[in-house]
């Protein structure tokens, strides 16, 4: 116990010096860190569904953790049923955000499949509109129209059925991951961060790992290599990335932040065509630009 306490506040403590020697150096990796997600899920041997349970399995014990040293893991304890069924909803979504966008990545581009995951801050918009009655301004809606022009251009870049799966998919992903910020909005006012975290991954994590075996599939058995994807997925791009994030915002100025997650597109692509040596077409060149000017428009403050 008192060895994990250690490692615990060394972690933390590399962490904060991290991102007061840089804090741009640290936005700058986080981007990177999230950005790796992709080529690792298409490295994997592993069925989508079993990655997406060992990233979230992984990513939970790593936020409960947190959430524990931090003295915050009690909140949950303390919800009403209310924020309790809330709870269960926002990590349903992030369930079905992250069990269709790691499928997506197996019928269509890096490039396509997270550009159009990362459109979620349309729906984002959207859903905080209708549920939130959150007013959209005539900057945001010139955004959304731009975005979507930019995802039909990328739709019809290479209209087969293989490659629509995709779309669809990773569109699928981004309404999940949309639906979990949103949910996460309310929640956040009665919960820090690592708890709403630790909870929600949790009930995630429990969602994928049900569905996983309802599918038949294998758990264990996978090489060496595999276990270690599995690892990085969890505390690389979820548990690093999400977490410098974080961090930077104490630093930064949110809108930096914010159009900086902006760059994982950029660089997930840049990371397929030097690992993967998928070389973007024109079509989703210009309609990736355009859905990632459209999303700056919509949170632009």
């Amino acid at each position: 116990m008192r060895t994990e306490r250690g490692v615990r506040h060394l972690f933390m403590d590399i962490l904060r010096w991290y991102v007061m020697l840089s804090p741009r150096l640290a936005l700058l990796t986080a981007i990177c860190a999230v950005s790796s997600a992709s080529i690792l899920i298409r490295m994997s041997e592993a069925p989508p569904l079993v990655i997406a349970t060992y990233r979230l399995g992984i990513a939970s014990m790593c936020m409960v953790v947190l959430a524990v040293g931090r003295g915050q893991i009690h909140q949950l304890f303390g919800l009403g049923k209310r924020d309790m069924v809330a709870l269960i909803l926002s990590g349903f979504f992030l369930y079905v955000h992250f069990a269709t966008w790691i499928t997506s990545l197996f019928y269509t581009t890096v490039a396509t499949s997270v550009i159009i995951v990362d459109s979620s801050p349309l729906f984002v918009a959207g859903l905080s509109y209708v549920f939130l009655k959150e007013t959209l301004s005539g900057r945001a809606v010139a955004g959304i129209i731009i975005s979507m022009i930019g995802a039909v251009l990328i739709g019809l870049n290479n209209p087969v059925s293989q490659n629509m799966m995709g779309i669809l998919l990773a569109l699928v992903g981004a309404v999940g991951l949309a639906g979990y910020l949103v949910i996460g909005r309310d929640l956040r006012r009665n919960l820090d961060t690592f708890s709403y975290v630790s909870g929600v991954y949790c009930i995630s994590f429990g969602f994928l790992l049900v569905t996983s075996l309802g599918f038949g599939h294998a758990l264990t058995g996978y090489s060496v290599w595999q276990y270690v994807v599995f690892a990085a997925l969890g505390v690389v791009s979820s548990g690093l990335g999400h977490t410098l994030y974080n961090y930077c915002l104490k630093y930064l100025k949110a809108g930096v932040v914010s159009v900086a997650i902006l760059g994982e597109p950029v660089g997930a692509t840049l990371l397929a065509v030097m690992f993967l040596k998928e070389v973007p077409t024109l079509l989703i060149g210009v309609g990736g630009t355009l859905v990632i000017v459209g999303i700056y428009l919509v949170i632009k403050k």
